[in-house]
């Protein structure tokens, strides 16, 4: 499927802004890079600043559809979704997380990622409020014990996100088994559970 212009543009600009920085990339990179005129790009955006609001909102709704479709998807139960939950969110701050502090891009993906958290950890905590609920309803959590697993899941997540940035690089795998137990167990009051509905 050909991509329409704007967001083949979106696209291409993301490239080329994760290859050259924010601040070295002119619009005539990205007119080069998507073989398109620059009054092509000024047809669809008014500057540079324009194009990465919309590569950001771009990567922002990218990660919430993901996880919209846990969440929203009734053949999950609820600790299926969790599990998918943690795995999907693990998964995006590797890829949303490759900034390297020796770079002269740095700031710039500092930046990129501050905007990404702040634009989807409140739709992030609904979504995780709306499991914890249906797992209360459906008598798989400890109604007690949930009040406080949003505020450890937020708290933990940012802390993956903090360490990652950082370079401390942990198996993902290890990450998503070890958090998904974790929490499962928590929610559960179960120190013995393996998670399975």
């Amino acid at each position: 499927m050909i991509l329409k212009t704007r967001d083949r543009l979106i696209e291409v600009a993301r490239q080329v802004f994760s290859r050259k920085g924010v601040d070295k990339t002119t619009m005539n990179d990205i007119a080069a890079a998507a073989q398109k005129s620059r009054r092509t790009i000024y047809t669809y955006f008014r500057s540079k600043k324009e194009i990465y609001r919309a590569v950001i909102e771009t990567e922002c709704e990218e990660i919430l559809i993901q996880l919209r479709s846990v969440v929203e998807n009734p053949s999950l139960g609820p600790t299926d979704k969790m599990r998918q939950f943690i795995s999907i969110s693990i998964d995006n701050l590797e890829t949303n997380m490759s900034a390297d502090p020796k770079s002269d891009k740095f700031d710039n993906d500092l930046e990129r990622i501050e905007r990404i958290r702040r634009t989807t950890i409140q739709i992030k905590e609904e979504m995780l409020r709306s499991i914890v609920i249906e797992g209360v309803r459906q008598g798989v959590f400890d109604v007690n014990l949930s009040r406080h697993v949003l505020t450890a899941m937020i708290l933990i997540i940012r802390g993956l996100e903090a360490a990652t940035f950082r370079g401390n690089k942990v198996s993902k795998n290890i990450l998503k088994d070890h958090l998904s137990q974790f929490v499962i167990n928590y929610l559960t009051n179960n120190p013995n559970s393996n998670g399975t509905t």
